[in-house]
């Protein structure tokens, strides 16, 4: 049985819209309502951001909130990178998806010499970097700090020098630069993407299955072939963004895209995912109960969660 440990990233700092930093004490809540004993099981460590958020540029337009989130990554960075090096299986619970690019960046600190694979569910691509992006939002940048990609052949904006400093910081974290290989990033479900992250994708051959791509072929058919795409990695991280459900489901998100995957598909997706050995760490993120109108969307993040956890304790 693998050594489970739940973190939660109590933050939205990254994100575009408040309330995402609720996400994950909504989902324990959620758990405790329906008898669920995931949290008395398995205690979480939490990880805060206790500054007072404000949803101005904060100086940094470009890049909002880069400053603070600096704070938030290094705290994440350290926590996964001292759980993996101890062979754990973290769980983790955030607020907006920028902490993706901590996450991945602790995991390629404590497995240096390994190659680590993203498989990336979500509606958007998130390969935007300061120089790119449209709304200076930084959940839109985790693959970039992970790839070190700047994209600087389709660069729109001019950063300030304390902007560009910081996001280098972010890049080089860990003294690891990039954490990741294009060829190690698959994508399932990107459905909302700007020309800039288009361009990205397809001048690094970036494989990515849209939704229609998985009816076509079925959940088995596709893990199957992500799996082999990622054959070269010793390790794989897997981040599910609550938006790659279609927004009938997935009402409690900051940025919902129609046309998503069902519950029924992303259980599947994820169970199946959870049996490969290779998995070290998964996340659930962008459960914003402030936005959720029908108070379900941390209940629904945790039927998924269940899931991968019936898989990951069968091992």
């Amino acid at each position: 049985m693998k050594d489970i440990r739940i973190i939660e990233i109590r933050t939205d700092v990254g994100g575009g819209n408040p309330g995402a930093r609720e996400g994950p004490e909504a989902i324990e809540t959620a758990a405790r309502q329906v008898g669920s004993r995931i949290f008395q099981i398995y205690k979480a460590e939490v990880i805060t951001y206790e500054g007072d958020r404000s949803y101005e540029s904060n100086g940094t337009p470009h890049a909002k909130h880069i400053t603070d989130l600096y704070g938030v990554f290094e705290q994440v960075f350290s926590t996964i990178k001292k759980r993996i090096e101890e062979e754990c299986m973290p769980i983790v619970f955030s607020g907006d998806h920028s902490s993706g690019g901590a996450i991945i960046s602790g995991i390629k600190a404590a497995l240096k010499d390994e190659e680590i694979g993203v498989i990336w569910i979500d509606a958007h691509a998130d390969l935007h970097s300061p120089y790119t992006t449209p709304s200076g939002n930084i959940h839109g940048m985790p693959l970039a700090i992970a790839l070190a990609e700047d994209n600087l052949e389709k660069q729109i904006n001019i950063p300030k020098d304390k902007t560009v400093e910081l996001w280098d910081k972010l890049k080089s974290i860990g003294n690891v630069m990039p954490k990741i290989l294009h060829k190690n990033l698959v994508y399932i479900g990107v459905r909302d993407m700007e020309e800039q992250e288009s361009y990205l994708i397809k001048k690094n051959n970036i494989r990515s299955f849209p939704v229609e791509e998985i009816r076509q072929k079925g959940i088995k058919a596709v893990v199957n072939e992500v799996l082999e795409v990622l054959s070269d990695c010793s390790r794989i991280f897997v981040s599910f963004d609550v938006d790659s459900l279609d927004p009938t489901i997935s009402h409690g998100t900051g940025t919902p895209v129609p046309d998503g995957i069902t519950i029924d598909e992303a259980s599947e997706l994820l169970r199946r995912l959870c049996m490969d050995e290779k998995l070290c760490c998964l996340e659930f993120t962008e459960v914003n109960p402030s936005m959720d109108k029908d108070h379900d969307m941390a209940g629904i993040a945790l039927q998924l969660v269940e899931v991968c956890m019936n898989e990951l304790t069968k091992q």
